[in-house]
Formats: structure tokens, C-alpha cells, sequence
């Protein structure tokens, strides 16, 4: 099994590596890669050699992997949702109580007094007690954009706390939506979310519809003591709108895990420098959950957690496993099996996945198959990778 190679870019928990190894497949950079395991690495396209089967991001996001790429060589791309799902969550809570009782401001301008003889030094600790007045977050309403699996986390943990929940996830599924708790109340639009609440918290994937969505427009609506808090991604905020409103101070604070140099001197902005999965235990699951996926992928060719594949499993019933990546048009399956069929090679099971527009398929075979098969399903119109996995 050790033909099967992963490359590592970044630090990745020895527990996930570990996993890999005794599974018996191999991990060294310098060998030719059938997988490439990543956490922050922005990964160019010039590193995803003809031989990559796969791409696993140690984490949720998967902005720095060129999907639409990997999509069109029929590379599969997966990310580990979920796992550091409660160490991000844990940072948001730390965030909210933070930034209602002014923590770092108020730590920061003890620093500035105490040079101070005592006496004047405890003249100024009690003006600074005046001055840095919170507010306790009970009873205070939050609204959470985005009701995946840390904003769900969020939400249970903040009516745990006595606050109030509203959320607005455009895209939430069935099976997500069942499993909120009752108390979170659906608000009717972003802009009646943002209206009625005294923190903001942003959950939601990077893409093209949420680019930006933060912008001028939901800016206006804000409350002027509100607090906004994005541990999700730095270009779901419009950052010239945000500029504008940290500036005039028409927000209370900005809590974001994405540091910028233009707002770091900014008595209203708490940043963090990527802290959100930072934990040993976010670590550890994360790379654990990659290992899995690697695992399955490459020694059976089974799916769970891609972006741009369909997920697929197939439980194995022969030592002759096919699978093949294919634009998902009429016919193709059908093509497929008449080149089979034509060299007599029977299909024991088999199952077909679409997503988009792109088709996955796993084969059990009753025999093996030889190089002239596989280049006449290579040259099939609309097949774009071709990997026949033998059990031996």
C-alpha cells in the first residue's frame, strides 16, 4: 500500500500523521505526492502535479486551494468541518464578554499609569473603574449570521449565558435547521438582524454571494454601541465601509481573528492573529479527520467532506476497484459500461454521484482490469480522471 504517497505542507498534528503512517501509506515530501495535506499553505497550482488525486485542508476554509482547478482536473478537494468547530466557538464567547466590560482598553490604560507613585497610581484605577463601565451580556441580544456548525455552537452557548438568539442563514439545510435549538427566532432579513441586535457574529463560508455582504448597506443599520465580531473570513466585511465606521466611531468594537495593519491602533478594534482553531485539541481533530479522508480516498476511492465532489461510498466487494470523475451529461455511465462490457469485464456493484456539474462514480469488478481498458475510458468524452484502486 506504500505506493500511495501524501505531501505536507504546514504543521500538521503528529496524531493525523500517525494515523496515515499505520494505515500504510506513506508521507514524504520528496516523493511523488497522490495527496497533499495542507492547513493555511496557500497552495499555487504549479504544486498540484498530474499526479494529486486529492487535496485535504486540515480545517473549514479551503480559499487558499484552487477548487475550480482541482474541479477541472478531477482532483478532489476536502475540508474538516466541524472539527475545530468548538475551539472557534469557544473564541467568539471570550470575545463577546471581552468587549462588553471594555477588557482591553481598560488593561491598557493601566499600563500607561503605573509609573505612577501608588497614591496617585489608586487615585487613577478608581477614575479608570468610572471610566470603563460595562454592560453584563444577559438579557442582550445577538444575532448570528450564518447557522452552520460553529454559529449553531454559538447560538446554544449564548442562550446558555441568558442572552437572546436571532439568526438568518440563507442557505441552511433541513437537517441543520432541525437541529437548532427553539430558542434562536429567524429574522426576516440581514438588515432586521443587524437593527435588533447589540452584538453581530459572522459564520459564513467565503464565496462570490458572500463577499462583501457586510457592506454599507448593513453598516447603516447598526447600533452605535453594537459590537460586531467576524471569526468567519476578512472579506465577508467591506473593509472601506468598516474604515469608515470604526473612524467616526459609529461602532462600538470590531472583534475580528483577521489582523489588519490599518486598524491595529484602534481603541475600537480587538484583533487576534488567526487564533480561532488554535487549540491542541482543534489541532489534533482536524488532522485526524483529514487522515480518515485520506484513507478512504485513496485506498478505496470513498468520499465524505469534498466541496467540489459529491460525497460517495461504496462498501468494497472485490478486489477490483474502479472509480472515475466525469461531467455529469447523459449517457456517460452508459458509455462507461458498454466499454466494459466490450472487454468482457462484468460489474459486481456499483454507485453514481452527481454534484454540479460533475459525476463521481466506484465500481466493483469481477476481474482485473489491464492498460487497454483504462486508456479506452480515458478516452471517453467527458471522463476526467480514471484510477483503478486493486485490492492486493
Amino acid at each position: 500500500m506504500d505506493k500511495y504517497n501524501v505531501k505536507t505542507y504546514n504543521s500538521i498534528s503528529h496524531l493525523g500523521l500517525e494515523k496515515i503512517k499505520h494505515s500504510g501509506l506513506s508521507i514524504d515530501i520528496n516523493k511523488t505526492a497522490n495527496a497533499i495535506l495542507l492547513r493555511s499553505h496557500k497552495l499555487s497550482i504549479e504544486e498540484i502535479k498530474e499526479s494529486v488525486h486529492g487535496v485535504f485542508r486540515a480545517g473549514a476554509g479551503t480559499n487558499n486551494i484552487p477548487i475550480d482547478f482541482c474541479t477541472s482536473n478531477g482532483i478532489a478537494v476536502f475540508n474538516t468541518p466541524g472539527a475545530n468547530a468548538n475551539a472557534v466557538k469557544e473564541l467568539v464567547i471570550l470575545s463577546i464578554l471581552v468587549s462588553s466590560r471594555n477588557i482591553f482598553r481598560a488593561k491598557n490604560s493601566l499600563i500607561k499609569v503605573g509609573n505612577l507613585p501608588s497614591d496617585r497610581f489608586n487615585v487613577q484605577v478608581e477614575n479608570l473603574k468610572k471610566e470603563f463601565v460595562g454592560t453584563e451580556i444577559k438579557g442582550r441580544t445577538i444575532g448570528i449570521i450564518g447557522l452552520g456548525k460553529i454559529g449553531s455552537l454559538v447560538a446554544e452557548s449564548c442562550i446558555s449565558l441568558g442572552m437572546n438568539v436571532i439568526g438568518f442563514d440563507p442557505v441552511i439545510s433541513i437537517d441543520s435547521a432541525w437541529k437548532l435549538p427553539s430558542a434562536i427566532v429567524r429574522a426576516s432579513s440581514l438588515e432586521q438582524l443587524v437593527e435588533l441586535s447589540d452584538f453581530i457574529s459572522l459564520h459564513l463560508p467565503l464565496n462570490s454571494s458572500t463577499k462583501n455582504i457586510f457592506s454599507t448597506n448593513l453598516f447603516s443599520k447598526i447600533n452605535k454601541d453594537a459590537v460586531l465580531l467576524n471569526f468567519a473570513r476578512q472579506e465577508i466585511v467591506d473593509e472601506k465601509a468598516l474604515g469608515a465606521y470604526l473612524k467616526s466611531k459609529k461602532i462600538k468594537y470590531y472583534v475580528t481573528d483577521f489582523p489588519s495593519p490599518e486598524y491595529l491602533n484602534l481603541d475600537n478594534v480587538i484583533s487576534f492573529p488567526h487564533l480561532g482553531a488554535s487549540t491542541s485539541s482543534a489541532e489534533d481533530n482536524c488532522a485526524l479527520m483529514s487522515a480518515e479522508q485520506i484513507i478512504k480516498f485513496l485506498v478505496d476511492g470513498e468520499i465524505f467532506n469534498s466541496v467540489n465532489f459529491p460525497d460517495t461510498t461504496l462498501k468494497r466487494e472485490s478486489s477490483y476497484r474502479l472509480t472515475l470523475v466525469n461531467k455529469n451529461t447523459p449517457n456517460m455511465v452508459g458509455q462507461i459500461t458498454s466499454v466494459l462490457a466490450n472487454h468482457r469485464i462484468n460489474i459486481h456493484n456499483m454507485i453514481n454521484k452527481s454534484k454540479g456539474d460533475l459525476a463521481y462514480n466506484i465500481l466493483d469488478l469481477d476481474s482485473s482490469l489491464n492498460d487497454e481498458v483504462l486508456i479506452s475510458l480515458t478516452k471517453i468524452l467527458g471522463i476526467t480522471k480514471v484510477r483503478y484502486i486493486p485490492n492486493e
